[in-house]
């Protein structure tokens, strides 16, 4: 059975079924194209993640504004966008467990998929549960450049992951991925400055590290909303990062579901998007027809109160 949508665009505020989660066209439409923009204008592949919204017709609407595709965060939010029709799908996380292998592996027969690794564990699995359905993967080494929460360190290691990746059939040798996360948490322009700079370096050397065995880099996929645009600068000195896929969570931009601190740390040099997305409630002790509207605030932790008004 279909739900009802508990209102449709363009209906008054109190004509809409509460509780509902609003969503302001106008406002997220302009983030879409406002990243697009950034992605052409600092020539890069963009790719959305998709853990932020969850939800296939905003991939949709992502990938119509020139998204390669979106990124997932587990197994599962990768089998809800395929299914509803999202063809290229990037698990930015390392599978471990046989059954999700063959859940992702499954999935490879209507979609693009690829995953990341940093051991030969994971090379091995994913070849097994590829093979085991005649597909093949997409597969990137995740490499640590600063997040100290998963990544393989640069260094001897990298080569011999990569080359089993590339004798395994079933499975392709696709890039790097360089998520370095805490840098969008680094309070001033300098710092963070500093953390893709270090983060940059690590990627030339792995980079180098590969060439000089023979071994070409597809992409290096990576970024975040407060720190995409040093990343894709981070290109100019290399001709080896010839394409960069913003991978991680330059979404947050185009939907609005900025956290307090990523106002805070943005404001010196991105342009904040505006608050879109906000829960509606009906208040049962309030005067009739009173409702309450309830936003994410890019300034504040929490839920804050917007609009309480009879319409």
């Amino acid at each position: 059975m279909t739900p009802r949508p508990p209102a449709q665009p363009g209906d008054p505020l109190a004509g809409i079924e509460t509780p509902a989660l609003v969503l302001d066209l106008d406002l997220f439409e302009r983030n879409l194209a406002r990243m697009a923009e950034d992605a052409a204008r600092l020539g890069v592949r963009l790719r959305p993640h998709g853990k932020a919204h969850k939800c296939p017709e905003i991939a949709r609407r992502q990938m119509a504004q020139g998204a390669v595709g979106i990124c997932c965060q587990k197994v599962d939010e990768a089998e809800a966008f395929v299914r509803e029709g999202i063809s290229d799908v990037l698990l930015t996380n390392q599978v471990v467990h046989p059954a999700k292998l063959t859940c992702l592996a499954a999935l490879a027969r209507n979609a693009r998929i690829g995953l990341c690794v940093d051991e030969a564990l994971h090379v091995t699995r994913a070849g097994e549960a590829a093979a085991a359905q005649d597909v093949e993967l997409d597969v990137y080494i995740e490499i640590d450049v600063g997040q100290r929460r998963c990544g393989l360190p640069v260094g001897a290691g990298l080569v011999p992951l990569a080359q089993q990746i590339a004798g395994t059939p079933h499975l392709g040798f696709a890039g790097l991925h360089a998520y370095h996360g805490n840098a969008q948490h680094l309070r001033t322009a300098a710092e963070r400055t500093a953390a893709i700079g270090a983060a940059a370096d690590l990627v030339r050397e792995a980079i180098t590290l590969l060439k000089e065995a023979g071994i070409e880099v597809p992409l290096v996929t990576g970024a975040c909303t407060e720190t995409y645009e040093l990343e894709a600068a981070s290109d100019r000195d290399s001709l080896h990062m010839t394409v960069i896929g913003t991978a991680a969570t330059a979404q947050n931009r185009q939907i609005g579901q900025r956290a307090a601190e990523f106002g805070l740390v943005a404001g010196e040099f991105v342009r904040i998007a505006r608050i879109k997305l906000f829960g509606l409630v009906q208040i049962g002790v309030a005067e009739p027809g009173c409702v309450g509207a309830y936003a994410t605030n890019t300034l504040q932790p929490g839920l804050v109160a917007v609009d309480c008004r009879a319409e």
